[in-house]
């Protein structure tokens, strides 16, 4: 499948750890749900402050992933 990403992670320790998937300001919310399939169990979409430059701020989506000592993330493009 040429559409899927697989991301794997894993850390030393067992402990709530969060990865964050940063996306482009001209991405929006709907197009994230609409376009990308998620196959992980605790995951959410909050907004983070892009900084294209210095003294500029622009707001943007970010997917954080909870897990404990290992990720992985399936990503499939529709």
């Amino acid at each position: 499948m040429n559409n899927v990403i697989v991301i794997e992670d894993s850390i030393n320790k067992e402990v709530e750890s969060i990865a964050r998937f940063h996306f482009h300001p001209e991405v929006s919310k709907e197009e994230i749900l609409e376009k990308l399939v998620f196959k992980t169990n605790d995951s959410t979409i909050t907004t983070y402050q892009y900084a294209p430059k210095f003294n500029m701020n622009i707001e943007a989506f970010v997917l954080e992933v909870k897990f404990l000592k290992e990720l992985k993330v399936k990503i499939i493009v529709k």
